[in-house]
């Protein structure tokens, strides 16, 4: 709370329309949902259950789009409304840093933040969390298990990438899309990932792995110096972004939930999401 969250609440955070700190703590406030649960990695699954119910419960009417993201994620809030400008919450749309494994259309990796649609949010709930054993509800990877919740609860995966084919959302590190650089995302992407200056759209939303010093440079670099003689020309940024719906390609290489395969993924979505499946993952797993 000392760094991480005054870093978020002086840059990005104070850009949204609602925010709300989701932590195990028995501190109050109105941009505070305390939860009685273990502050532990492993109890992730568990928290974000319990805070899409929250916000199906208090905030569903009141707001188009909600987006999760992580203390250490950056996100340019005008990019990803401008993005979310051109999509209909009335629709079931799920949206971030698409990785390819684990479900039969892969989850958004949860560092670079992913957002959710009004009628998604509402899907999860009543499609995915109330009908019993549908959904994993503790445990495992919270960024997999909302995913596969999703894809039970028939929410389109959506592009967010621009006609350029380069990314918004980024899961990674800003310094990871440096040339020569090691980033271990580039298996997981449903799109490839590239390295500088093509790696990035000039719109982009997000980053992860963004230290609280880090988020206070980029939010001066941003937001306070501008380039003398520079301007924008608004209407190439028109249509930008590819908004429609993605499936992943048959010949893809990817990693398949354990006890599942790719064949199954593939075959018939119908049976798929009347699975129950809830075997944890372990973070080694995951990376590799």
């Amino acid at each position: 709370m000392d760094t991480k969250l005054k870093a978020v609440n002086a840059t990005w955070g104070r850009r949204c329309d609602k925010i709300l700190y989701v932590m195990t703590t028995n501190k109050t406030g109105p941009d505070i949902l305390g939860l009685d649960i273990r502050d532990h990695h492993d109890t992730l699954t568990e928290k974000i259950v319990q805070t899409f119910t929250h916000m199906y419960n208090t905030y569903l009417e009141q707001y188009d789009w909600f987006l999760k993201a992580d203390d250490d994620s950056y996100v340019i809030v005008e990019n990803l409304k401008f993005f979310l400008a051109h999509l209909n919450s009335s629709k079931p749309v799920y949206v971030g840093d698409h990785f390819v494994h684990f479900s039969p259309n892969g989850y958004m990796g949860g560092g670079a933040g992913y957002v959710l649609s009004r009628a998604a949010l509402r899907r999860l709930v009543e499609q995915g969390y109330r009908v019993p054993g549908r959904c994993r509800q503790a445990g495992g990877s919270e960024d997999i298990e909302t995913g596969r919740c999703l894809y039970k609860a028939s929410v389109s995966t959506y592009l967010s990438v621009d006609r350029f084919n380069r990314s918004s959302f980024h899961a990674a590190s800003p310094e990871a899309f440096l040339p020569g650089e090691s980033n271990f995302l580039t298996s997981f992407s449903a799109i490839k990932y590239k390295t500088l200056p093509e790696c990035c759209s000039q719109l982009t939303i997000s980053f992860h792995y963004v230290n609280h010093k880090l988020m206070r440079v980029l939010d001066m670099f941003l937001y306070r110096i501008a380039v003398f003689g520079r301007t924008v020309n608004y209407k190439m940024l028109k249509n930008l972004f590819k908004t429609r719906e993605f499936q992943i390609p048959r010949d893809r290489k990817r990693a398949v939930y354990p006890g599942e395969t790719l064949e199954e993924y593939y075959k018939n979505a119908t049976e798929w999401r009347l699975k129950n499946t809830t075997i944890y993952i372990r973070n080694e797993t995951k990376h590799n």
